[in-house]
């Protein structure tokens, strides 16, 4: 028993240090939390860098590991785009650069270390790849370096991003004074280059190892599985210094685990708007690529409620003042209703039962059906904190028709918002993200110089910029649009406009969209997948999924007459393109010997590729990918002669033709400047594919010498027209057979597609078709006859003398059947100068009961007058 008491008590102090760490309260320092949005940054004037800072008496370690934990809100400096900064050295007594010093700065480029010695006027870089982070989450970063060795770790959010050694480091270290005066993570005074950097976001946690930390170490620092404390700077110990002219920064209160080390995999964003719960709510969700809020555990309903406690929240349309000063509630749709049942509450997104039901008093309201939305409300109370004070939290049923705010959930841990439709040389920027500004409003934060407010009063969304802050872009589009989608902009505001051309409107087209690169983004700003436009199914709301519905597009000097060929300027010759062929044979309707035709019914595929075409939007299937008829007329398609016809028929389109483009290469997205997102294909590497069931009539010429043991060889002789000979060349693809072998009189056991000439591949190409003839028709019809008739023949000869007149009639009777058959034969043939198989049999056939006739004579001539007997009424009688 004292066993398990001592275990129970280990473990209790073990988790509750744990808890103890993981709760610490973290002070955090928010530069230019309150700039100027509308106002450019400055980045000349020394005295308006916000910073923090931190002033002593130094000593230069020759091995050192820095961390610190950012959280940048944007970019700054347009020119060169940076978010992230740290540094330490001595500066001038101007305080405008540094003499000597140190440095690390996250540009859009990727990570560098920056350098300067006392005995160069410049700063020196030192790159550590291109590894960047998103804007608006929390950057957790390691940097070791070795002065002596020029070793170099860096580890940012738990995963060593670069490891490398530096032969810069080495003769820097050793022209750098023994110390140094001034650390700043945050910031750098540097004149020239990027200018003075100042971070726009969070800066905290910021520690200085005077020794190189393992990589695992850092891992475990950077990936939040451990807070460890610098010997050399400590944050938590040091007396920070906020300075700077603008007055925009202040200290904030963090907690270590939920502000700064909660997994960012997935965010909650408010929607500030009081419209119906559903279906606006869920819709609008859907458009920020989320769904409704939902809980099923304590902890996701703590998530929720902690997130609620944002201050800014306050001052939104979502808050209602209660009766003390700084109390107020705020209610929030969460994505769950009891509709199909009344009292079972159930999420819209997966139809799960939510059973953890915490109510309002009095609630939910007994009986009917009017109240059938779930909604979250929290009880505020704002503090010095950074956070409001949640005092009670519970659900509540609501009208899904009345108005309350909303509130989504993103499998992502920010949402971006693209902006599509503006030319390369905009002022405004073309990547944004969702967030709340001070007053509770939507604000699209631009990455660097941009953002996008809806301005309540003019009743308009206005669109600035700080690189001018008089011009402005302006939309009417409604505030409940949360501007997603496609809009009208207005850019009469915008001065010196670089993508204005006299005499466009000024009104253009603008689309923001959160959907990713394989998605398009419908009219209402609804995100589907690429596969789903121009389905002939309306996948969007709005149904502009379906519009403008465009799959080739040709340049204006496009001739579909001639081939796409190209040119080899080293041999000064003509690159013919080649057209693959195949046949489907579906059914050989007709056999005519006698006029030496057949007809045959078929499939012909062509495939060939355009360079000179480019398509839009290909699906991954074929038939999906099929050409309306308009489209076909416009593009070139092979003119194969079928040689063998009466009137050389050739390849012609009809209402019947199919032509597809198969998805072979990959696919480059459309340039943002243009509105609709579009996969945009080469022409030479996606195959076109022609094809057209015929029925036509060929020439056949049947060698009947071995009827009916014969073997006919049919052709389809394919050729191209002189004219394209230089341009075009066909070649055998593959044969199939889709129809029956087995005819009514032949059976057909080959076929194949090859070269008429495998020397000479310019003579064209030729199906061959071996048709091999069913005999047993033949053998019913003249050959089994014939030799019954011959063994009546034959059985003659045994007949009793006195029998000739018999014997002859029978002969005689026989040779008349035989010519007959012969007659009757030879008519279902075609004529020919030579002997058939079959003549010959029945020839024969005929040449024995003549030769019979003329023996039976000769023998019955040659008896004797007296002994002549005859048959007379059943007795036999002598003559003579």
């Amino acid at each position: 028993m004292d066993v398990f008491r001592n275990t129970t008590l280990v473990l209790f102090i073990f988790f509750m240090g744990i808890r103890a760490v993981s709760s610490i309260k973290i002070n955090a320092y928010h530069l230019n939390k309150r700039y100027d949005r509308r106002t450019y940054t400055c980045h000349d004037c020394y005295h308006d860098i916000e910073c923090v800072r931190l002033d002593g008496n130094f000593s230069m370690p020759s091995k050192m590991t820095m961390c610190m934990r950012t959280f940048p809100y944007m970019y700054d400096n347009p020119d060169q785009p940076y978010t992230t900064v740290i540094s330490m050295g001595t500066l001038n007594s101007e305080g405008d650069d540094y003499v000597e010093g140190f440095g690390y700065a996250l540009w859009k480029s990727g990570p560098w270390i920056i350098l300067k010695t006392k005995d160069e006027d410049t700063y020196s870089f030192i790159g550590m790849g291109f590894d960047i982070m998103d804007l608006q989450t929390w950057h957790h970063t390691c940097l070791s370096v070795d002065m002596e060795s020029g070793q170099i770790n860096l580890v940012e959010n738990g995963r060593l991003s670069y490891e490398g050694v530096s032969d810069t480091l080495p003769p820097y270290y050793r022209k750098l004074s023994p110390t140094f005066e001034t650390v700043a993570p945050g910031c750098i005074w540097r004149p020239d280059g990027t200018g003075y950097m100042s971070v726009y976001g969070q800066v905290t946690d910021f520690h200085v190892f005077s020794r190189l930390l393992s990589v695992e170490d850092m891992k475990n620092i950077t990936g939040c599985k451990k807070r460890m404390h610098g010997d050399f700077i400590d944050w938590d110990r040091e007396k920070w210094k906020l300075v700077g002219g603008k007055n925009t920064s202040e200290l904030q209160v963090l907690d270590f685990e939920d502000d700064v080390c909660r997994d960012r995999t997935t965010s909650l964003h408010l929607l500030p708007i009081l419209r119906e719960a559903e279906p606006w709510v869920a819709h609008t969700c859907k458009k920020l690529s989320g769904r409704p809020a939902t809980y099923d555990t304590n902890e996701e309903f703590a998530s929720i409620t902690r997130y609620m406690s944002n201050p800014t929240f306050r001052n939104s349309i979502c808050a209602t003042p209660l009766e003390t000063e700084n109390d107020y509630y705020i209610q929030l749709y969460l994505g769950t209703t009891d509709n199909e049942e009344e009292g079972t509450w159930r999420h819209t997104h997966n139809n799960k039962q939510l059973t953890n039901l915490d109510w309002l008093p009095n609630r939910p309201f007994p009986g009917g059906n009017a109240y059938n939305c779930l909604l979250i409300h929290a009880d505020l109370q704002q503090t010095n904190l950074t956070r409001a004070k949640v005092t009670r939290a519970k659900v509540g049923d609501w009208a899904c028709g009345l108005g309350v705010c909303g509130i989504c959930h993103l499998d992502h841990p920010v949402r971006k918002v693209s902006v599509r439709g503006l030319c390369k040389n905009s002022m405004f920027n073309t990547e944004y993200f969702y967030n709340i500004d001070d007053n509770g409003n939507v604000l699209y934060l631009g990455e660097v110089t941009s953002f996008i407010i809806y301005d309540t009063d003019k009743e308009m969304w206005i669109w600035y910029d700080r690189m001018d802050n008089v011009s402005f872009a302006s939309s009417k589009s409604t505030q409940d649009s949360m501007l997603l989608g496609v809009n009208n902009f207005e850019f009469r505001s915008v001065r010196h406009d670089a993508c204005a051309k006299e005499g466009e409107p000024t009104v253009k087209k603008i689309k923001l969209t959160t959907c990713e690169k394989h998605q398009f983004t419908c009219n209402d700003g609804q995100c589907i997948d690429m596969e789903q436009r121009c389905d002939q199914t309306s996948n969007c709301l709005d149904e502009s999924d379906e519009d403008n519905c465009r799959m080739i597009y040709q340049k204006d000097n496009y001739k579909k007459t001639v081939p796409p060929f190209s040119f080899d300027t080293a041999t000064k010759t003509n690159i013919p393109v080649n057209v693959n062929v195949s046949f489907g044979i579906k059914d050989m309707l007709k056999i005519e010997e006698i006029d030496h035709i057949f007809v045959l019914k078929y499939a012909m595929i062509m495939e060939w590729y355009d360079f000179r075409l480019t398509y839009y939007n290909l699906k991954t299937v074929r038939s999906a990918n099929s050409l309306a008829s308009t489209e076909i007329e416009r593009i070139w398609i092979p003119f194969v002669v079928f040689e063998n016809t009466e009137n050389n028929e050739a390849t012609v389109g009809s209402k019947n033709t199919e032509v597809t483009i198969t998805r072979e290469g990959d696919f480059e997205l459309s340039e943002p400047s243009v509105v609709e997102e579009i996969n945009i294909f080469k022409g030479e590497a996606n195959r076109i594919t022609f094809q057209e069931v015929y029925t036509k009539t060929f020439k056949c010429e049947y060698q009947l010498q071995l009827y009916p043991f014969d073997k006919q060889v049919c052709t389809v002789v394919m050729v191209v027209r002189e004219l394209e000979r230089s341009t075009m060349m066909i070649t055998p693809d593959q044969i199939r057979m889709e129809g029956e072998t087995i005819l009514t009189q032949y059976i057909i056991p080959y076929w194949s597609l090859g070269y008429v000439n495998s020397s000479s591949p310019e003579q064209g190409i030729s199906m061959v078709i071996i048709l091999k003839r069913r005999i047993m028709n033949e053998i019913m019809t003249t050959y089994l006859p014939t030799i019954l008739i011959l063994i009546i023949v034959y059985a003659t000869n045994f007949f009793k003398a006195f029998f000739f007149e018999a014997v002859v009639t029978v002969n005689l009777t026989a040779l008349l059947v035989l010519t007959t058959l012969f007659i009757s034969v030879s008519g279902s043939l075609p004529p020919t100068a030579y002997v058939k198989m079959v003549d010959i049999w029945l020839i024969f056939a005929q040449m024995v009961p003549f030769f019979e006739v003329l023996l039976h004579t000769f023998i019955d001539s040659m008896r004797v007058e007296g002994d002549r007997e005859i048959n007379h009424h059943g007795r036999t009688i002598k003559v003579g």
